[in-house]
């Protein structure tokens, strides 16, 4: 659990990374492309390690959990579908390129599945080590994602319904910023209140760590 977390870290810096290197590399072309499929390959690594290492089987349990193996099976073979993703998108082939939107629309909806699990998981853990204040992070940074989801997949269905009807859709484009702008910003939110929560559970399990540790020596002294 210890080692997930520093995957996971890993993985919420090269999203940070990814934005930056996007962003620098102008418009959308091949290099884009190239620079897309490099940030792909290493946070499908770095995600993939980490929610696999969060989701081992605990040898103690015999019915774990329905979020733990929900995480396992939907996360990880998501961001595995990233990466053959961008691969086709850089190869100009239209048949192809709807190859590539398909994988993209079933990773997306894998990672975000997984990542509703994997909060619900993480929140049973909390409450395990115990600590009430993990437990109610992991309840809010939950429902914020839901919540920015579901409000971005109305704004954009709005944001089609004003550029399809309106007689100049140019002019549409402020209104159509209205609704973006403010779910950006709370998805940037929700991504640095999982970054935090991740670095937290990670203190908690290395405390929990040092703790074994020294139960299991103090047994030793007991019996030396």
């Amino acid at each position: 659990l210890r080692r997930s977390m520093s995957w996971l870290m890993l993985g919420g810096a090269s999203i940070i990374l990814g934005s930056c290197l996007n962003a620098a590399s102008g418009p959308i072309g091949p290099g884009e492309n190239i620079v897309s499929l490099a940030v792909s390959l290493v946070q499908a690594v770095f995600f993939g390690v980490g929610y696999w290492l969060l989701t081992e089987p605990e040898p103690a349990v015999l019915r774990p959990r329905a979020s733990r193996p929900l995480t396992r099976w939907t996360i990880v073979p998501g961001y595995a579908l990233t990466v053959p993703a961008g691969l086709l998108i850089l190869v100009e082939d239209l048949a192809l390129l709807a190859v590539a939107g398909i994988f993209q629309i079933a990773a997306g909806i894998a990672i975000m599945v997984g990542f509703g699990a994997s909060l619900i998981y993480l929140r049973h853990l909390a409450l395990r080590i115990p600590s009430q204040t993990l437990a109610k992070q992991c309840t809010i940074v939950f429902w914020g994602s839901i919540g920015s989801i579901a409000a971005t997949v109305v704004a954009t269905v709005l944001a089609i319904v004003l550029l399809t009807s309106a007689a100049n859709p140019k002019q549409s484009l402020g209104t159509i910023m209205l609704f973006f702008c403010p779910l950006a910003i709370a998805f940037l939110t929700f991504f640095i209140w999982w970054m935090v929560l991740i670095s937290a559970f990670s203190r908690s399990f290395d405390r929990a760590v040092r703790a074994s540790r020294n139960r299991v020596r103090g047994v030793h002294r007991q019996h030396a």
